[in-house]
């Protein structure tokens, strides 16, 4: 038996690289998964892998800043596969790489943070709603250039901040005796369409 067999997972930015290896490995693992992206047709081609593969699976269109989407995900989760049990926090840019500090406009930090943190921080909120009557575990995919630099100042400090949000996260649901589970990974440089 698998540890996420009977799981329900949602997998944000699923339809490339970490999101989509993450998809396909927990549906491998049993659980059902809802593979979320803002490319709808990107999120549609892992969740038909999964399915010829054997698993279960589900692709919806998802802008992770939106409010209104997060709440469509969690609502259309819950009807089609049941209560919620796993949340990856995956989808991320990577910003104006070819601007220096000095040249990036605000827009451009805005967005950055805007999809790499704002985005984490709804999923979190949305998913210790629904997980807290039961359990959970939130996964949170930050990086190791948020506990350095180097990489650009909004991406470093949306990473570093999705560090801490993930800890701050985890020490409410503890106070509050909440079964969730929220945890961070910092992966380094991985050879994925957004590299």
């Amino acid at each position: 038996m698998n540890r996420v067999d009977n799981k329900v997972a949602i997998i944000t930015g699923g339809g490339s690289g970490i999101g989509a290896a993450s998809s396909l490995l927990l549906a491998q693992a049993g659980a059902s998964v809802v593979v979320t992206d803002i490319d709808e047709a990107a999120a549609a081609q892992s969740a038909a892998k999964i399915g010829d593969a054997g698993g279960k699976a589900m692709s919806l269109p998802h802008d992770v800043v939106n409010e209104s989407d997060w709440q469509q995900v969690i609502d259309a989760t819950l009807s089609s596969f049941g209560p919620l049990d796993i949340l990856v926090n995956n989808a991320g840019v990577s910003g104006a790489s070819h601007q220096t500090f000095e040249t990036t406009t605000f827009d451009q930090w805005r967005r950055v943070i805007g999809i790499n943190l704002d985005g984490v921080f709804l999923g979190c909120q949305k998913a210790v709603r629904a997980m807290k009557a039961g359990s959970g575990s939130i996964v949170n995919i930050s990086s190791v250039m948020g506990m350095v630099g180097g990489a650009g100042a909004a991406y470093n400090a949306s990473k570093g901040g999705v560090r801490l949000l993930t800890k701050s996260v985890a020490v409410y649901c503890g106070n509050n005796g909440y079964r969730i589970r929220a945890n961070s990974v910092h992966p380094g440089y991985i050879w994925t369409p957004m590299i």
